[in-house]
């Protein structure tokens, strides 16, 4: 798959979990987890002075600290089709 593949399905992924997470179609820690995946995927480790914040984001995103951009870019895509089948959409 190339870049240009990974790319476009990462972002069909990110519009199609935001297209229901605003819809309310997940739960809570569903949307945590998504976001964290996706700010993990897409800037990389939480900058340090965020990393101690309190903003329930922030702290979904310090879960991720660690994991390569383009695996947890991976994740991400799994953990949306994941949402989709659960939910039929």
């Amino acid at each position: 798959m190339t870049d240009t593949q990974s790319s476009l399905i990462f972002n069909n992924a990110a519009q199609d979990f935001a297209t229901h997470a605003k819809a309310n179609k997940f739960t809570a820690e569903e949307v945590l987890e998504g976001y964290g995946l996706y700010k993990q995927a897409i800037a990389g480790d939480i900058p340090s002075e965020k990393n101690n914040s309190d903003a329930v984001q922030d702290m979904a995103w310090s879960m991720k600290k660690g994991i390569a951009r383009d695996e947890a870019a991976s994740q991400y895509i799994a953990f949306v089709d994941k949402l989709k089948s659960k939910y039929s959409l």
